[in-house]
């Protein structure tokens, strides 16, 4: 499975949290497909440019073990052992992730475009403008 367009998108983003799709494929040729709210490892390089992303860094972010609740009805809500081998797509949870995981975990759906629609954006940072006479 290649991933290497959703992990890039994560090194260069600051967000912790992520709704992330997850595809297992079997050797019978079967699909199957989850969907996961995961907490990327604080120890991997986030908020790189794209020039800046190194071999090793993509290394480290496939390979790391995400803490993670299972939004899919198919999986026990956290498990342990998950890489982010095949997680294939995702959206950054910026803002009010516990709202976020109430929303999602009530919908119990499979198709990761409906979670997508529940990510609230962050509040934009409005600064006061004095002037002074």
């Amino acid at each position: 499975m290649d991933n290497l367009r959703f992990l890039t998108e994560i090194l260069m983003s600051e967000s912790e949290y992520w709704v992330a799709l997850k595809v297992d494929e079997w050797s019978s040729g079967k699909h199957d497909k989850s969907v996961w709210l995961i907490s990327i490892n604080p120890k991997i390089r986030r908020g790189l440019k794209k020039e800046e992303i190194l071999l090793t860094d993509l290394e480290a972010l496939r390979s790391s073990e995400p803490s993670n609740i299972s939004l899919s009805n198919s999986y026990a809500p956290f498990q342990l052992g998950i890489s982010m081998y095949n997680f294939t797509q995702g959206y950054p949870v910026t803002s009010d992730v516990k709202q976020f995981l109430i929303d999602a975990l009530a919908l119990q759906s499979q198709d990761i475009y409906d979670y997508q629609s529940l990510i609230k954006q962050p509040e934009p940072k409005t600064e006061l403008i004095t002037t002074n006479q």
